[in-house]
Protein backbone atom coordinates (compact mmCIF):
# COMPACT_ATOMS: atom_id res chain seq x y z
CA UNK A 1 0.00 0.00 0.00
CA UNK A 2 1.47 3.18 -0.96
CA UNK A 3 1.18 6.78 1.34
CA UNK A 4 -1.23 7.98 -0.99
CA UNK A 5 -3.49 4.66 -0.24
CA UNK A 6 -2.70 4.73 3.76
CA UNK A 7 -4.03 8.22 3.67
CA UNK A 8 -6.98 7.64 1.86
CA UNK A 9 -7.80 4.67 4.15
CA UNK A 10 -7.06 7.03 6.94
CA UNK A 11 -9.07 9.81 5.73
CA UNK A 12 -12.40 7.09 5.74
CA UNK A 13 -11.27 5.50 8.90
CA UNK A 14 -11.49 9.02 10.59
CA UNK A 15 -14.94 10.37 8.80
CA UNK A 16 -16.64 7.33 10.36
CA UNK A 17 -15.16 7.81 13.87
CA UNK A 18 -16.30 11.87 13.56
CA UNK A 19 -19.87 10.68 12.51
CA UNK A 20 -20.07 8.63 15.25
CA UNK A 21 -19.21 11.35 17.45
CA UNK A 22 -21.54 13.24 16.13
CA UNK A 23 -24.50 11.04 16.27
CA UNK A 24 -22.96 10.09 20.30
CA UNK A 25 -22.92 13.99 20.79
CA UNK A 26 -26.29 14.83 19.77
CA UNK A 27 -27.55 12.00 21.32
CA UNK A 28 -26.25 13.39 24.64
CA UNK A 29 -27.84 16.92 23.93
CA UNK A 30 -30.86 15.45 23.84
CA UNK A 31 -30.54 13.63 27.46
CA UNK A 32 -29.45 17.60 28.64
CA UNK A 33 -31.95 19.10 30.95
CA UNK A 34 -31.05 22.88 32.08
CA UNK A 35 -29.39 23.52 35.28
CA UNK A 36 -28.02 19.50 34.85
CA UNK A 37 -24.16 20.43 35.28
CA UNK A 38 -22.91 16.54 34.77
CA UNK A 39 -24.82 15.93 31.68
CA UNK A 40 -23.38 19.20 30.29
CA UNK A 41 -20.22 18.19 31.29
CA UNK A 42 -20.81 14.54 29.68
CA UNK A 43 -21.60 16.44 26.42
CA UNK A 44 -18.03 18.67 25.94
CA UNK A 45 -16.06 15.39 26.16
CA UNK A 46 -16.98 13.95 22.87
CA UNK A 47 -17.45 17.73 21.39
CA UNK A 48 -13.53 17.82 22.18
CA UNK A 49 -12.98 14.52 20.84
CA UNK A 50 -14.61 15.43 17.70
CA UNK A 51 -12.37 18.87 17.62
CA UNK A 52 -9.46 16.69 18.29
CA UNK A 53 -10.59 14.38 15.12
CA UNK A 54 -11.12 16.85 13.10
CA UNK A 55 -7.67 18.63 13.25
CA UNK A 56 -6.18 15.56 12.68
CA UNK A 57 -8.22 15.05 9.76
CA UNK A 58 -7.73 18.52 8.09
CA UNK A 59 -3.83 18.05 9.23
CA UNK A 60 -3.65 14.73 7.00
CA UNK A 61 -5.65 16.46 4.19
CA UNK A 62 -2.89 19.42 4.22
CA UNK A 63 0.23 16.39 4.33
CA UNK A 64 -1.24 14.66 1.15
CA UNK A 65 -1.28 18.08 -0.47
CA UNK A 66 2.31 19.05 0.54
CA UNK A 67 3.64 15.73 -1.00
CA UNK A 68 1.42 16.31 -3.97
CA UNK A 69 3.81 19.70 -4.36
CA UNK A 70 7.37 18.02 -3.71
CA UNK A 71 7.34 14.64 -4.98
CA UNK A 72 10.61 13.87 -7.08
CA UNK A 73 9.57 13.14 -10.25
CA UNK A 74 12.66 11.59 -10.84
CA UNK A 75 12.90 7.42 -10.66
CA UNK A 76 16.07 6.31 -8.36
CA UNK A 77 17.04 9.75 -7.92
CA UNK A 78 18.62 8.60 -4.66
CA UNK A 79 20.34 5.86 -6.52
CA UNK A 80 20.41 3.36 -4.28
CA UNK A 81 18.95 0.95 -6.89
CA UNK A 82 21.54 -0.68 -8.83
CA UNK A 83 21.51 -2.21 -12.27
CA UNK A 84 24.56 -3.92 -12.74
CA UNK A 85 27.50 -0.91 -12.70
CA UNK A 86 24.92 2.04 -13.40
CA UNK A 87 22.20 3.12 -10.90
CA UNK A 88 18.50 1.56 -12.29
CA UNK A 89 16.77 3.55 -14.57
CA UNK A 90 19.57 5.75 -15.23
CA UNK A 91 21.88 5.87 -18.64
CA UNK A 92 25.40 7.27 -19.67
CA UNK A 93 25.73 8.84 -22.53
CA UNK A 94 28.47 10.67 -24.97
CA UNK A 95 29.12 12.34 -27.85
CA UNK A 96 32.56 13.39 -29.91
CA UNK A 97 35.98 12.91 -29.47
CA UNK A 98 36.99 11.85 -26.08
CA UNK A 99 37.70 9.20 -23.52
CA UNK A 100 35.21 9.26 -20.84
CA UNK A 101 35.54 7.10 -18.17
CA UNK A 102 31.93 6.29 -16.02
CA UNK A 103 31.88 4.90 -12.14
CA UNK A 104 29.22 4.17 -9.76
CA UNK A 105 28.99 4.37 -6.86
CA UNK A 106 31.29 6.94 -5.27
CA UNK A 107 31.56 9.17 -2.18
CA UNK A 108 29.30 11.94 -2.66
CA UNK A 109 27.70 15.29 -1.08
CA UNK A 110 25.21 13.62 1.14
CA UNK A 111 25.76 9.88 0.50
CA UNK A 112 27.64 6.81 -0.59
CA UNK A 113 26.38 6.22 -4.19
CA UNK A 114 27.23 9.54 -6.36
CA UNK A 115 28.09 9.28 -10.12
CA UNK A 116 31.31 10.06 -11.49
CA UNK A 117 32.45 11.18 -15.20
CA UNK A 118 36.65 11.40 -16.15
CA UNK A 119 37.48 12.64 -19.65
CA UNK A 120 41.01 12.56 -21.04
CA UNK A 121 42.03 13.08 -24.22
CA UNK A 122 39.39 15.65 -24.97
CA UNK A 123 38.82 17.29 -28.81
CA UNK A 124 35.15 17.59 -28.77
CA UNK A 125 31.82 16.40 -27.41
CA UNK A 126 30.75 15.96 -23.91
CA UNK A 127 30.02 13.31 -21.74
CA UNK A 128 26.97 13.28 -19.20
CA UNK A 129 24.84 10.43 -16.63
CA UNK A 130 21.02 11.48 -17.19
CA UNK A 131 17.91 9.57 -15.78
CA UNK A 132 15.08 8.36 -17.48
CA UNK A 133 12.77 10.77 -19.27
CA UNK A 134 9.45 11.88 -17.20
CA UNK A 135 6.43 12.90 -18.78
CA UNK A 136 5.83 16.85 -18.46
CA UNK A 137 2.62 19.00 -18.65
CA UNK A 138 3.43 22.38 -20.76
CA UNK A 139 0.95 23.93 -18.37
CA UNK A 140 2.91 23.87 -15.38
CA UNK A 141 6.65 24.69 -14.26
CA UNK A 142 9.30 22.81 -12.51
CA UNK A 143 12.15 23.06 -10.51
CA UNK A 144 15.35 21.61 -11.13
CA UNK A 145 18.30 20.66 -8.50
CA UNK A 146 20.96 18.39 -8.00
CA UNK A 147 24.48 18.42 -6.21
CA UNK A 148 27.95 18.36 -8.08
CA UNK A 149 31.61 18.76 -7.60
CA UNK A 150 33.99 19.03 -10.79
CA UNK A 151 37.45 20.30 -11.13
CA UNK A 152 35.66 22.24 -14.36
CA UNK A 153 32.96 24.34 -15.36
CA UNK A 154 30.45 21.85 -16.85
CA UNK A 155 26.63 22.76 -17.79
CA UNK A 156 23.04 21.84 -17.17
CA UNK A 157 20.91 20.95 -20.29
CA UNK A 158 16.89 20.18 -20.31
CA UNK A 159 16.41 17.89 -23.40
CA UNK A 160 12.57 18.19 -23.92
CA UNK A 161 10.92 15.48 -26.26
CA UNK A 162 8.01 16.30 -28.60
CA UNK A 163 4.71 13.81 -30.24
CA UNK A 164 6.17 13.98 -33.58
CA UNK A 165 9.75 12.52 -32.53
CA UNK A 166 11.25 15.54 -32.50
CA UNK A 167 13.40 16.68 -29.25
CA UNK A 168 14.84 20.33 -27.73
CA UNK A 169 17.70 21.52 -25.91
CA UNK A 170 16.98 24.45 -23.27
CA UNK A 171 20.53 25.58 -21.65
CA UNK A 172 19.74 25.73 -17.70
CA UNK A 173 23.15 27.16 -16.88
CA UNK A 174 26.77 26.91 -15.95
CA UNK A 175 27.84 25.96 -12.90
CA UNK A 176 32.03 26.75 -12.12
CA UNK A 177 34.29 24.34 -11.55
CA UNK A 178 36.16 24.52 -8.43
CA UNK A 179 36.94 21.46 -6.77
CA UNK A 180 34.26 21.76 -4.42
CA UNK A 181 30.52 21.13 -3.80
CA UNK A 182 27.90 23.15 -4.88
CA UNK A 183 23.85 22.71 -5.46
CA UNK A 184 22.70 23.52 -8.81
CA UNK A 185 18.77 24.84 -8.73
CA UNK A 186 16.50 26.69 -11.36
CA UNK A 187 13.20 26.78 -12.67
CA UNK A 188 12.10 26.74 -16.11
CA UNK A 189 8.51 26.05 -17.54
CA UNK A 190 8.15 23.43 -20.33
CA UNK A 191 7.32 24.37 -24.15
CA UNK A 192 3.81 23.53 -26.12
CA UNK A 193 3.84 20.17 -27.38
CA UNK A 194 6.53 18.36 -25.36
CA UNK A 195 5.86 15.47 -23.70
CA UNK A 196 8.59 14.17 -22.01
CA UNK A 197 12.06 15.50 -20.71
CA UNK A 198 15.57 14.64 -19.00
CA UNK A 199 18.13 17.07 -17.57
CA UNK A 200 21.70 16.46 -18.40
CA UNK A 201 24.71 17.70 -16.74
CA UNK A 202 27.31 17.46 -19.06
CA UNK A 203 31.04 17.69 -18.85
CA UNK A 204 32.99 18.80 -22.15
CA UNK A 205 36.83 19.11 -21.43
CA UNK A 206 39.45 17.24 -19.66
CA UNK A 207 38.59 16.94 -15.88
CA UNK A 208 35.99 15.10 -13.62
CA UNK A 209 32.51 15.44 -12.51
CA UNK A 210 30.77 13.91 -9.70
CA UNK A 211 26.86 14.35 -9.57
CA UNK A 212 24.34 13.25 -6.91
CA UNK A 213 20.77 14.40 -4.99
CA UNK A 214 19.21 15.09 -8.48
CA UNK A 215 15.56 16.15 -7.76
CA UNK A 216 12.68 17.57 -10.05
CA UNK A 217 9.11 18.86 -8.93
CA UNK A 218 6.24 20.06 -10.52
CA UNK A 219 5.19 23.86 -9.91
CA UNK A 220 1.91 25.21 -11.11
CA UNK A 221 0.59 27.55 -12.39
CA UNK A 222 3.76 28.42 -14.71
CA UNK A 223 5.28 31.50 -12.98
CA UNK A 224 6.17 34.97 -14.25
CA UNK A 225 7.12 38.02 -13.62
CA UNK A 226 4.70 40.80 -14.86
CA UNK A 227 7.15 41.99 -17.25
CA UNK A 228 10.63 41.01 -17.99
CA UNK A 229 13.28 42.26 -15.82
CA UNK A 230 17.02 43.31 -16.00
CA UNK A 231 19.79 44.21 -12.78
CA UNK A 232 22.65 45.54 -13.65
CA UNK A 233 25.59 44.42 -10.81
CA UNK A 234 29.30 45.31 -10.41
CA UNK A 235 31.51 43.08 -8.16
CA UNK A 236 34.16 43.90 -6.15
CA UNK A 237 34.20 48.21 -6.25
CA UNK A 238 36.38 49.14 -9.00
CA UNK A 239 36.76 52.61 -9.46
CA UNK A 240 35.93 51.65 -13.31
CA UNK A 241 32.92 50.85 -12.56
CA UNK A 242 32.34 53.88 -9.72
CA UNK A 243 33.33 56.36 -12.96
CA UNK A 244 30.85 54.57 -15.30
CA UNK A 245 27.77 55.03 -13.38
CA UNK A 246 27.10 58.22 -15.50
CA UNK A 247 26.13 55.61 -18.24
CA UNK A 248 23.26 54.02 -16.05
CA UNK A 249 21.72 57.11 -14.24
CA UNK A 250 21.57 58.80 -17.62
CA UNK A 251 18.85 56.52 -18.56
CA UNK A 252 17.35 56.56 -14.97
CA UNK A 253 19.05 53.48 -13.81
CA UNK A 254 20.27 51.96 -10.73
CA UNK A 255 22.87 49.24 -10.46
CA UNK A 256 24.08 47.26 -7.68
CA UNK A 257 27.14 47.55 -6.93
CA UNK A 258 28.86 44.60 -4.69
CA UNK A 259 32.10 45.77 -2.38
CA UNK A 260 34.57 44.16 -0.87
CA UNK A 261 34.08 45.69 3.47
CA UNK A 262 37.97 44.94 3.57
CA UNK A 263 39.41 47.34 0.79
CA UNK A 264 37.65 49.94 2.68
CA UNK A 265 38.80 49.36 6.47
CA UNK A 266 42.62 48.91 5.35
CA UNK A 267 42.02 45.34 7.20
CA UNK A 268 41.53 42.94 4.54
CA UNK A 269 41.53 42.65 0.34
CA UNK A 270 42.77 46.11 -0.64
CA UNK A 271 43.86 47.23 -4.10
CA UNK A 272 44.39 50.37 -5.41
CA UNK A 273 41.85 50.14 -7.86
CA UNK A 274 39.03 49.52 -5.49
CA UNK A 275 36.53 52.37 -4.30
CA UNK A 276 36.53 54.56 -1.10
CA UNK A 277 34.90 54.18 1.74
CA UNK A 278 33.50 58.10 0.69
CA UNK A 279 32.60 56.89 -2.64
CA UNK A 280 30.67 54.15 -1.50
CA UNK A 281 28.32 56.70 0.27
CA UNK A 282 27.94 58.37 -2.25
CA UNK A 283 27.15 55.79 -4.44
CA UNK A 284 24.66 55.44 -1.95
CA UNK A 285 23.33 58.49 -1.64
CA UNK A 286 22.46 58.63 -5.54
CA UNK A 287 20.53 55.90 -5.36
CA UNK A 288 22.69 53.07 -6.24
CA UNK A 289 22.41 49.60 -3.76
CA UNK A 290 25.31 48.92 -1.86
CA UNK A 291 25.68 44.42 -1.32
CA UNK A 292 28.24 42.72 0.50
CA UNK A 293 30.75 40.75 -1.53
CA UNK A 294 32.27 39.89 1.79
CA UNK A 295 35.32 41.47 3.71
CA UNK A 296 38.50 39.46 1.91
CA UNK A 297 37.07 37.96 -1.17
CA UNK A 298 37.83 34.30 0.14
CA UNK A 299 35.88 31.39 -1.42
CA UNK A 300 33.96 30.71 1.51
CA UNK A 301 33.81 27.28 1.38
CA UNK A 302 37.25 26.83 2.33
CA UNK A 303 37.08 28.44 5.61
CA UNK A 304 36.12 27.66 9.25
CA UNK A 305 32.78 28.28 10.18
CA UNK A 306 34.50 31.13 12.64
CA UNK A 307 36.35 32.58 9.62
CA UNK A 308 33.33 31.96 7.26
CA UNK A 309 31.10 33.87 9.40
CA UNK A 310 33.27 36.51 10.06
CA UNK A 311 33.19 37.07 6.24
CA UNK A 312 29.68 37.17 5.83
CA UNK A 313 28.38 38.89 9.47
CA UNK A 314 31.16 41.63 10.05
CA UNK A 315 30.78 42.86 6.18
CA UNK A 316 27.46 43.63 6.93
CA UNK A 317 28.32 45.51 10.09
CA UNK A 318 31.54 47.28 8.61
CA UNK A 319 28.79 48.65 5.85
CA UNK A 320 26.10 49.64 8.30
CA UNK A 321 29.53 51.73 10.05
CA UNK A 322 28.86 53.72 7.49
CA UNK A 323 25.63 53.48 7.02
CA UNK A 324 24.35 51.59 4.61
CA UNK A 325 22.27 48.87 5.49
CA UNK A 326 23.06 45.94 2.90
CA UNK A 327 20.38 43.09 2.56
CA UNK A 328 22.08 41.62 -0.45
CA UNK A 329 25.38 39.31 -1.08
CA UNK A 330 27.32 38.00 -3.69
CA UNK A 331 29.47 34.98 -3.25
CA UNK A 332 32.97 35.46 -3.70
CA UNK A 333 34.15 32.73 -6.69
CA UNK A 334 30.58 31.56 -6.84
CA UNK A 335 30.72 29.31 -3.91
CA UNK A 336 28.27 28.42 -1.31
CA UNK A 337 26.85 25.52 0.84
CA UNK A 338 23.96 25.07 3.34
CA UNK A 339 26.13 26.81 6.42
CA UNK A 340 26.77 29.95 4.67
CA UNK A 341 22.92 30.27 3.66
CA UNK A 342 22.16 29.79 6.90
CA UNK A 343 24.64 31.85 8.38
CA UNK A 344 23.49 35.17 5.40
CA UNK A 345 19.89 34.21 6.79
CA UNK A 346 20.80 34.44 10.19
CA UNK A 347 22.49 38.56 9.47
CA UNK A 348 19.69 39.65 7.94
CA UNK A 349 20.43 39.31 4.40
CA UNK A 350 16.98 39.29 1.99
CA UNK A 351 18.54 37.23 -0.96
CA UNK A 352 22.29 36.32 -2.47
CA UNK A 353 23.74 35.59 -6.47
CA UNK A 354 25.79 32.75 -7.48
CA UNK A 355 27.74 32.71 -10.44
CA UNK A 356 25.97 29.83 -12.04
CA UNK A 357 24.29 30.58 -15.13
CA UNK A 358 20.83 31.12 -16.31
CA UNK A 359 17.78 33.29 -15.35
CA UNK A 360 15.29 33.85 -11.84
CA UNK A 361 11.49 33.17 -12.32
CA UNK A 362 9.27 34.36 -9.11
CA UNK A 363 9.94 30.98 -8.09
CA UNK A 364 13.79 31.25 -7.60
CA UNK A 365 15.32 30.47 -4.53
CA UNK A 366 16.45 33.99 -3.18
CA UNK A 367 19.69 32.75 -1.97
CA UNK A 368 20.38 30.98 -5.40
CA UNK A 369 19.79 33.84 -7.96
CA UNK A 370 21.47 32.82 -11.47
CA UNK A 371 23.07 35.59 -13.52
CA UNK A 372 24.73 36.21 -16.85
CA UNK A 373 28.27 36.83 -16.65
CA UNK A 374 29.56 40.10 -18.88
CA UNK A 375 33.13 39.26 -19.57
CA UNK A 376 35.83 40.91 -21.92
CA UNK A 377 35.02 38.07 -24.54
CA UNK A 378 30.85 38.71 -24.23
CA UNK A 379 29.37 39.90 -27.41
CA UNK A 380 27.28 42.48 -27.67
CA UNK A 381 24.33 40.24 -29.39
CA UNK A 382 24.89 37.72 -26.92
CA UNK A 383 23.53 40.26 -24.20
CA UNK A 384 20.71 41.42 -26.53
CA UNK A 385 19.49 37.26 -27.02
CA UNK A 386 19.74 37.45 -22.83
CA UNK A 387 17.55 40.60 -22.29
CA UNK A 388 15.31 39.46 -25.34
CA UNK A 389 14.80 35.77 -23.54
CA UNK A 390 13.94 37.70 -19.80
CA UNK A 391 11.33 40.06 -21.81
CA UNK A 392 9.59 37.37 -23.82
CA UNK A 393 9.62 34.89 -20.79
CA UNK A 394 8.95 38.09 -18.65
CA UNK A 395 11.91 36.70 -16.44
CA UNK A 396 13.95 38.28 -14.41
CA UNK A 397 18.15 38.36 -15.87
CA UNK A 398 20.80 39.59 -13.74
CA UNK A 399 23.76 40.71 -15.10
CA UNK A 400 27.39 40.99 -13.69
CA UNK A 401 29.92 43.04 -14.75
CA UNK A 402 33.32 43.83 -13.61
CA UNK A 403 36.28 46.46 -14.34
CA UNK A 404 34.71 48.88 -16.96
CA UNK A 405 38.15 50.01 -18.70
CA UNK A 406 39.32 48.73 -22.28
CA UNK A 407 41.82 45.98 -21.34
CA UNK A 408 43.18 43.02 -23.67
CA UNK A 409 44.81 40.98 -20.73
CA UNK A 410 41.74 40.69 -18.26
CA UNK A 411 38.97 38.36 -18.82
CA UNK A 412 36.31 40.33 -16.11
CA UNK A 413 37.16 43.66 -18.14
CA UNK A 414 34.54 45.53 -20.57
CA UNK A 415 35.28 48.53 -22.80
CA UNK A 416 32.74 51.23 -21.06
CA UNK A 417 31.57 51.27 -24.82
CA UNK A 418 29.79 48.05 -24.51
CA UNK A 419 27.98 49.49 -21.30
CA UNK A 420 26.34 52.28 -23.01
CA UNK A 421 25.18 49.97 -25.96
CA UNK A 422 23.14 47.75 -23.39
CA UNK A 423 22.00 50.91 -21.47
CA UNK A 424 20.53 52.25 -24.89
CA UNK A 425 19.00 48.81 -25.91
CA UNK A 426 16.98 48.64 -22.60
CA UNK A 427 16.12 51.93 -23.40
CA UNK A 428 15.33 51.26 -26.65
CA UNK A 429 13.14 48.76 -26.01
CA UNK A 430 11.91 49.75 -22.62
CA UNK A 431 12.96 46.88 -20.09
CA UNK A 432 12.01 47.25 -17.02
CA UNK A 433 14.98 47.52 -14.88
CA UNK A 434 15.30 46.89 -11.30
CA UNK A 435 18.52 46.60 -8.20
CA UNK A 436 19.26 43.21 -7.36
CA UNK A 437 17.52 43.83 -3.96
CA UNK A 438 14.18 45.14 -5.89
CA UNK A 439 14.50 41.75 -7.66
CA UNK A 440 14.66 40.03 -4.78
CA UNK A 441 11.53 41.38 -2.88
CA UNK A 442 9.65 40.09 -5.70
CA UNK A 443 10.28 36.82 -5.24
CA UNK A 444 8.14 34.06 -3.83
CA UNK A 445 10.26 31.63 -2.40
Amino acid sequence: MNRNESLDLMRFDLSKIIAHNVMKKNQNESRVSIGNVSANSQCFFPFARLFFLTMMFSALLLTKVSWATQENLIANASLEKAKGNVPAHWSRGQWGDLKATFEYPVAGHASKRAMKISVKSFSSGDAKWYFKDIQVNPKKEYIFSNWSKSSVSTEVTVKFNFINGSSKYVWLGTVIGTGEWKEFKTSFAVPVGAVSMTVLHTIGQNGFLIVENYSIQEVSPISRFSEGMVSFTFDDGFASAYNSLPILERAGIRSTQAIITGSLTGEGYVNPRYVTKEQVKEIAKRGHEIASHSRSHLSLVKLTEVQMQDEIIRSKQELANFGIIATSFMYPFGTYNEEIEATLKRAGYAGARCSNQGYATPLSDRFHILSQNVNSNTSFNTIKEWIDKAVAEKWWVVLTFHRQEKSTDNIFSNDPILLQQIVDYVKLKKVKTVTFGQGVAMLKR
